[in-house]
């Protein structure tokens, strides 16, 4: 209660700041003003019936400040008030239940709304949090989502945490269209087989995550590529041998899947003499093929695992310590460069195993003496052998650039090393609910200086 009640006082503290000014005067349209934020020029306009808000925003896309054009005038919080309306934002945010369904863009629309609507009418007919968690009734909706994984080839389909990966045939695309189409003519529009193709055909007998999530569109977008993110990369780590063969590819969902077709430049001595023209083209061309075998043995290995701890959704930093760490365990492969891989294998360890402002422990030290015991995988000694290879390797490139040798055995075995330690975390933490909790379970010490 004394959120919601700050919420609406600082809703009437903000609303003050509303300032008044003329129309300034443009021969631009809405639709120019918008070429020209895609293009990077600073400007947003959203419209919304007769009244269009806008923002000035920074380099990274962030508004500055927020307006609205109404008739005979402008209203705008100016950029020296801008903090206090992004204050208010965030208040809302801090709400769990509103932070699940709405995002940011969202809650700065309606807000401003509000904040409109006071300044037309000259009185206040509903209080700031009540109008806001309404328009998030009216706009959440469950929504599904489908992204095509890049590099991959399944055979049948499954499940990895909320997402559903398939493939959908011609058939499959022709039931579509048939549905869309009736729907299309009971609102008086003609669709077209042909144009549909054009659209859908790249859908078609291609890998096909599928996620439902709920809440209003700008957040429903945001949140279906974090589960997609998170199941797909839960997959990666049970895959990662495949992907250390030569020529195969590193499978992604296409907004993080990043590969060049070729790369081209110019070789020469001085003055564009004995010049030499050179292409290289990517060897890792070939995608990862998972039948009813291997995603049997990879779902008993621990997937499926990682699919109910996905599930399961626990609101604690623990669960979203490990998250991140799957989605960057998972990432490792994606780096071409072996070195890069080195340095991001070592950064997971120490992510969990390093406690907050510890500066003094040594997450080599930690993984030889607190993790390794613990999960029980063969030779110790083998391993940490390995282990101070690697962090020879890592400091040895970081600190000085020198490239030394990197051999399988020994990347392969701490990888795999990673992977166990990770299970382990995920089959451990179901009564923890901080990182200081993982801690105590492999006797790691806060401010204990580790010899």
């Amino acid at each position: 209660m004394d959120s919601i009640l700050s919420i609406n006082q600082n809703g009437y503290k903000v609303f003050e700041l509303v300032k008044s000014r003329p129309i300034i005067k443009t021969t631009r349209s809405l639709e120019e003003e918008r070429r020209d934020n895609e293009a990077g020029i600073p400007t947003l306009q959203i419209a919304d019936d007769s009244i269009s808000q806008f923002s000035n925003l920074d380099i990274f896309n962030n508004n500055v400040n927020i307006g609205a054009r109404l008739p005979n005038e402008e209203i705008i919080i100016n950029e020296s008030d801008y903090n206090q309306f992004k204050f208010l934002v965030e208040q809302f945010l801090s709400i769990d239940f509103i932070n699940r369904v709405a995002d940011y863009k969202f809650i700065v629309k309606v807000t401003f709304d509000w904040m409109i609507g006071i300044y037309v009418s000259k009185i206040a007919t509903v209080e700031l949090y009540d109008f806001v968690v309404t328009k998030i009734e009216e706009k959440a909706k469950q929504r599904h989502y489908d992204f095509i994984i890049k590099a991959l080839e399944i055979q049948t389909p499954f499940q990895v945490g909320n997402c559903h990966f398939h493939q959908l045939s011609q058939n499959d695309s022709l039931k579509v269209f048939e549905t869309t189409s009736a729907e299309a003519n009971k609102n008086g529009r003609d669709m077209k087989l042909e144009d549909w193709n054009k659209i859908f055909n790249s859908f078609v007998n291609t890998p096909l995550a599928t996620v439902t999530v709920f809440g209003v569109e700008s957040k429903c977008v945001e949140l279906a590529k974090k589960e997609i993110r998170l199941s797909v990369n839960s997959l990666k780590c049970f895959l990662f041998p495949q992907m250390l063969r030569i020529g195969v590819d590193t499978f992604n969902v296409d907004f993080d899947y990043r590969v060049v077709d070729k790369v081209e430049y110019l070789s020469h001595i001085g003055n564009f003499q004995n010049i030499g023209f050179n292409v290289e083209f990517p060897t890792n061309t070939q995608p990862i093929s998972i039948g009813q075998a291997e995603l049997n043995k990879i779902m008993k290995d621990g997937l499926f695992l990682f699919h109910q701890f996905i599930i399961s959704k626990r609101n604690v930093e623990i669960y979203y310590d490990i998250e991140n760490a799957i989605i960057q365990f998972g990432s490792l492969n994606s780096f071409s460069n072996l070195y890069e891989r080195i340095i991001n294998l070592i950064s997971f360890f120490e992510t969990l195993i390093i406690p907050k402002n510890n500066y003094k422990a040594k997450g080599e030290t930690i993984l030889k003496k607190n993790v390794i015991p613990k999960l029980h995988i063969g030779d110790q000694e083998v391993m940490r052998t390995n282990i101070r290879r690697l962090y020879d390797i890592r400091d040895k490139y970081v600190h000085n650039r020198i490239e030394l040798a990197i051999d399988v055995e020994s990347y392969y075995s701490v990888t795999l090393c990673g992977l166990f330690f990770l299970i382990h975390c995920v089959n451990t933490i179901s009564t923890m609910n901080t990182i200081d909790d993982l801690h105590c379970h492999f006797d790691i010490v806060k401010d204990k200086k580790q010899e």
